[in-house]
């Protein structure tokens, strides 16, 4: 019996036993592993995408830090093609082309997150606030050529950062409150699409907003930030 269990005993400790946990773990569903626990790191690609290349783990307000990140994003973009571009439509068609593709990486990145963390639209996956920040964002694009236009000197680019802080204050308050529809898309959907889809909502409704507001308050937008 004694010469059983000894057989039974692996020679060599160390790396062989080690190794093999880690295979029995990496053949495990990570959707089993607790909240907070250590990631994966077998999806690099789709992780860096869902945290917003580490907005994600931001210690405090994630979701701000990537919306945050969208709205940066939007002006580099702005001021970086609109040389090549132009600000007239093919603009907004590049940005609205944009908004689209990172929607779809979303969803895939955030599926592919969730299996990673363990959890179901957990707070490190930011992707979909900056995709929602981006949406919400998009109708300033009608007035860039008015902002940009070098007559009006800095009160252009002052009234364009104005209004970029406002879409970022309205998206915020969409995504936190959650009024109405975005609540439901919020309860209805799951998975990487039930993540993306009620931030996207909620920068639908930011963008109406704004463009409301930019609409309705027309020239004088330059004597407010002025």
């Amino acid at each position: 019996m004694i010469r059983r269990f000894r057989s039974a005993v692996p020679k060599k400790v160390g790396f062989p036993i080690e190794a093999g946990i880690h295979q029995t773990t990496r053949r495990e569903s990570s959707r089993d592993a607790p909240p907070g626990a250590t990631p994966r790191t077998d999806r690099p690609v789709a992780l860096l995408l869902a945290v917003a290349g580490g907005c994600g783990y931001a210690p405090v307000a994630p979701g701000t830090a990537g919306s945050l990140l969208g709205a940066g994003l939007f002006v580099a973009m702005v001021f970086g093609f609109s040389p090549m571009l132009g600000t007239g439509p093919v603009l907004l068609y590049v940005a609205a082309a944009l908004a689209i593709t990172l929607f779809g990486m979303g969803v895939w990145a955030s599926d592919a997150a969730e299996e990673v963390f363990g959890v179901s639209d957990d707070g490190r996956i930011v992707v979909d606030e900056v995709t929602g920040q981006w949406i919400t964002l998009l109708p300033l694009l009608a007035f860039v050529p008015l902002w940009l236009d070098p007559t009006l000197g800095p009160d252009g680019i002052y009234s364009f950062f104005f209004w970029v802080v406002t879409g970022f204050v309205l998206f915020r308050l969409f995504d936190v409150w959650k009024p109405g529809v975005i609540r439901w898309t919020e309860r209805r959907f799951k998975g990487g699409f039930g993540v993306m889809i009620d931030d996207a909502v909620a920068g639908i409704h930011g963008a109406a907003v704004l463009f409301a507001l930019v609409w309705l308050t027309g020239p004088q937008v330059t004597e407010v930030v002025s």
